[in-house]
């Protein structure tokens, strides 16, 4: 490049620094002088390296404003310019410079800082100012003055809280309210062509309620919180929209009106409702607040609640309509006269008191009352003079005179009416009919006797305990206090349905002549009696069913004693007048018997209790007493004897009887009897029934199976579940037993069933002995006896042939009779060590064991043995028992005596029943001469009786024996 376009180069760098210098110095210049001209105050501050505060510059703002020039601030430091800081207002100066260099961002405040006694407000601006490093070096600080400012806003807030305190404080309750709302609906409507909004609304009363909930509540006074009863603004402004609802009346109408012609103000009433629904009336009236004429936007209401005046007013307007239906519908005679004796004006019911159609008639037809209205003309003279003299109303009774001639009696009160002056015009008042009231009068005395009678009756249900006295007692006070010619109590004996009269009845007939017996619905009483429903008869010439017992009875009054649905008895009352009795003595004698019922409940529960107590001692000493009985070591019998007559001891039965089932033939048998014990054949059938069913058994009467009648309860005697034998009790026919007596008789019948059963165990602890015994002896006989037998036929039979060859005639019939004698007796003996032997039959039946013994015969004896058998016949252990020990018994006998050398025996069924038939081919017998037979035949007689079964025997000298048992098959 040249030197030329160098040199140009150079110059117009000079000449853009020239420019450069001139604008900094002109903007300088500038920025001078609004710093040095500005009203605002300005300041700059450096920020030294070691973070000190030295004021560098001010403007004249700053002198003008404070008083104070630049030399008295630049170049001071926070603390050499605040020396003595009492304010604390270099600390807070100095912490907003700390608050500018950590944001580095210009900050704003307003501040109020104490100055040479003085308070400034000022509004603050900081600003930092950077150097070419970046570091902030500088603050630029415009402060605005803005005490006049505070001043003005403290002004304007003490303003508003005076507002505030008048508009809170005020007992007016005060509204803003927004309208402008209703205001556009209003100006829509009246553009849609409405001409009369008036007419329009009242045809549509739910679009104007729309339209008044459109308004909207802004603020309110605490006096329109309490209109609605609510706690505090913030609920009246939450429920405003809900509350503001108010009944469509004219004045709402013109209030509609006033709003849509651009009105600013209105007054009027409103009808409102409380959040509970009641009405409440409002005198309102609302201004537009200057500046919302046009939108309605703030709207101030000011409301006085005269809901009372409203009331009042009304309460007055009914007032004098009630007063007028009270003249008119009181049912008092209610009157006005003049001083001379004359009716001025009376009311319907004081015409109707005294007889007349209408008042008008009254007034007409009895001007003069002292003569048409007074019974004593000179009484009217008296009352008058007493009302006049009398500064109060007066009250008299008086006797008065109906139109038709009748007297009554009457209170009249009565007050003299004065006028300005304090002379008397004419006299006003009422007159009551008491009539009535002396009736009621005379019915409180008898409710007040009647009371006094229940309460003494209460009290003496209280002191006795005895039926008879309490009866008595209440029949006493109740003919002691009213007039009761016949009065007292006739009681239910449930027995014989009767009703028997009580010794205490009260009459003017000596009782003897009294019907004393009354059949259960016979005559009135025993009707009453029967339907538990009391009888007032007026006239008994007219009832069909009345039982003589006073000739001079006339009437009669009958009322059940009754508790719940059961009948205890009657309370009668006769009188010698027709229609004596009436709808009260109904009532109290009803309530007598009512207590009375109580009150013998009462006592008869507590004997009943005293009975239970008595009876249940009684009970435990014979339970005490038969469990000692069945603890001694004595017979069975001699037990049963004793808890039997222990039994009828506690229980007051005339007699009694123990039957023991036989545990193998099930055969009931007597074992104890006590008393009385009627011969009848049915007595076994409830014996058996009871043995079956396990239960016991009542039976009121045994007519006519016994004389004298009598009744019968058998209890059965239980044992481990078993019944095992039956108690029976004989009484009087109908004897009733308590659920006490038959609660003991159970339990002795398990007592005395354990009883058995012990006697029957050590009973066969004595057989298992008695079976061992025998066992030892059969043993004993087969080993030693039997043997020996059998060595003797041996010795008598070789004796015998060596006597053959001898022959020694007389030797040889000896030793023929010895071996005879020998083998008898072995047979014997062999069939004695059999029956020692126990027997199978529980286990292998009566097939079985008649099989053995028939095989052991046929092993023993060589007797030829046949057995045939039904196989489906099936019968219980106790008869298989009984037919065992008979057949056993008929083949002692064929044994013994019938030189058999065959033996058959059959079980089979014909015609209903079953047979065992036993036959023999023996050398048979006449059953005729031997007189029905010896103590076999008889022994089995007895058996087959047991099993309720017949025998039959069949035999002739050389034909044999046939020996049948017949058994019913239903027997089984």
């Amino acid at each position: 490049m040249s030197k030329r376009a160098n040199w140009h180069l150079l110059q117009r760098g000079i000449v853009k620094r020239k420019q450069t210098r001139k604008a900094y110095y002109e903007r300088q210049n500038i920025l001078k002088g609004i710093f040095d001209n500005t009203e605002v105050i300005c300041f700059l501050v450096e920020v030294t390296p070691d973070g000190e505060y030295v004021y560098r510059q001010v403007n004249a703002a700053f002198e003008r404003q404070i008083g104070l020039s630049a030399n008295d601030l630049c170049g001071k430091t926070l603390e050499e310019f605040y020396p003595e800081d009492k304010y604390n207002t270099r600390e807070f100066i100095r912490s907003n410079y700390k608050r500018l260099l950590e944001s580095g961002q210009t900050i704003t405040f307003e501040e109020m800082v104490p100055f040479c006694g003085k308070e400034y407000w000022w509004l603050t601006q900081l600003s930092p100012l950077r150097d070419r490093k970046g570091r902030i070096s500088h603050i630029l600080g415009i402060v605005t003055p803005i005490s006049d400012r505070k001043e003005y806003e403290e002004k304007l807030r003490q303003s508003e809280e005076r507002f505030r305190s008048l508009f809170n404080d005020s007992p007016i309750p005060v509204w803003v309210e927004d309208f402008s709302e209703i205001k556009k609906r209003l100006e829509e409507i009246k553009a849609s062509g409405v001409k009369d909004l008036k007419e329009y609304f009242s045809k549509r009363p739910e679009l104007l309620q729309q339209c008044l909930r459109s308004i909207r509540l802004v603020d309110a006074n605490q006096a329109a919180v309490n209109v609605y009863h609510l706690s505090s603004l913030e609920e009246l402004l939450e429920k405003f929209s809900i509350l503001y609802n108010p009944e469509v009346t004219e004045n709402t109408l013109d209030e509609i009106i006033c709003i849509s012609n651009n009105k600013r103000e209105f007054e009027g009433i409103a009808v409102n409702h409380k959040p509970d629904g009641e009405r409440m009336f409002l005198n309102f009236k609302w201004v537009v607040a200057p500046g919302c004429e046009t939108s309605y936007k703030k709207v101030f209401v000011s409301v006085i609640d005269i809901t009372q005046r409203i009331k009042a007013e009304e309460d007055l307007r009914k007032s004098e309509e009630r007063y007028h239906r009270l003249f008119e519908n009181a049912v008092l005679g209610i009157f006005r006269s003049s001083l001379d004796g004359k009716n001025i004006e009376v009311n319907p019911a004081h015409a109707r008191m005294f007889g007349y159609e209408s008042p008008e008639e009254e007034l007409s037809l009895a001007a003069d009352i002292a003569h048409t209205l007074y019974a004593d003309a000179g009484q009217f003279a008296k009352t008058l003079e007493k009302t006049l003299s009398s500064l109060t109303p007066i009250r008299s009774e008086i006797l008065y005179r109906r139109k038709d001639g009748s007297l009554f009696n009457g209170i009249v009160h009565a007050w003299k009416v004065k006028d300005a002056a304090g002379n008397p015009l004419y006299i006003e008042g009422f007159i009551e009919d008491i009539t009535h009231h002396k009736q009621t009068e005379a019915l409180l005395e008898r409710r007040f006797k009647e009371q006094m009678v229940l309460y003494a009756i209460a009290s003496a249900s209280t002191e006795t305990s005895s039926e008879d006295a309490l009866i008595a007692e209440a029949t006493r006070i109740v003919t002691e206090t009213f007039d009761y010619n016949d009065f007292g109590v006739l009681l239910l004996n449930e027995q014989d349905q009767t009703l028997y009269i009580h010794p205490s009845f009260h009459t003017t007939l000596p009782v003897e002549k009294w019907v004393k017996r009354v059949p259960l619905g016979k005559g009135i009483t025993g009707r009453v009696a029967k339907t538990g429903k009391p009888i007032r008869c007026g006239n008994i010439s007219q009832s069909n069913d009345y039982i003589v017992s006073h000739p001079n009875t006339r009437s009669e009054l009958c009322v059940p004693i009754k508790v719940g649905g059961r009948v205890l008895g009657v309370i009668d009352s006769e009188s010698p007048q027709e229609n004596h009795f009436s709808e009260s003595d109904e009532r109290f004698i009803t309530a007598v018997a009512d207590q009375l019922a109580t009150a013998i409940t009462r006592v008869r529960l507590l004997k009943s209790l005293e009975e239970k107590i008595f009876e249940r001692s009684r009970h435990l000493n014979a339970l005490s007493e038969i469990s000692a009985i069945a603890s001694q070591p004595v017979e069975l019998p001699q037990m049963l004897k004793a808890s039997l007559e222990a039994t009828l001891q506690a229980i007051h039965a005339k007699g009694g009887s123990i039957y023991l089932s036989q545990e193998e033939t099930c055969h009931l048998e007597q074992r104890a009897k006590s008393g009385y014990i009627p011969e009848s054949p049915v007595c076994i059938k409830y014996q058996k029934k009871i043995i079956k069913s396990g239960q016991m058994l009542y039976v009121p009467s045994l007519a006519p199976d016994t004389s004298p009648p009598a009744s019968y309860l058998g209890i059965p005697i239980c044992s481990k579940g078993k019944c095992v034998g039956v108690m029976s009790f004989f009484s009087h026919e109908n004897h009733l037993y308590a659920e006490g007596d038959l609660a003991l008789l159970d339990t002795i019948g398990k007592q005395i069933g354990a009883a058995v059963e012990n006697a029957l165990l050590r009973k066969q602890n004595e057989e298992i002995a008695l079976m061992e015994e025998r066992n030892r002896v059969a043993r004993e006989l087969h080993d030693a006896v039997t043997q020996s037998l059998y060595s003797a036929s041996l010795i008598a039979k070789g004796a015998y042939h060596i006597a053959v060859e001898h022959q020694d005639t007389q030797l040889i019939n000896y030793l023929k009779e010895l071996g005879d004698i020998s083998q008898q007796a072995l047979k014997e003996m062999r069939q004695l060590i059999y029956e020692l032997r126990p027997s199978t039959l529980a286990t292998d039946g009566l097939e079985q064991a008649l099989r053995k013994r028939l095989a052991f015969v046929e092993q023993h004896t060589g007797t030829e043995v046949k057995v045939q058998f039904d196989p489906s016949i099936s019968l219980p252990l106790r008869i298989e028992s009984g037919l065992y020990r008979i057949a056993q018994e008929a083949l002692n006998n064929i044994l013994k005596h019938s030189e058999a050398t065959w033996v058959s025996v059959r079980l089979y069924r014909e015609n209903r029943h079953i047979f065992l038939e036993i036959r023999d081919n023996g050398k048979g017998f006449n059953p005729k001469q031997q007189g029905g037979g010896g103590i076999g035949l008889q022994s089995m007689r007895e058996r087959a009786a047991n099993i309720e079964a017949q025998i039959f025997i069949q035999s002739r000298p050389g034909k044999g024996t046939r020996l049948l048992i017949r058994l019913p098959e239903d027997k089984r």
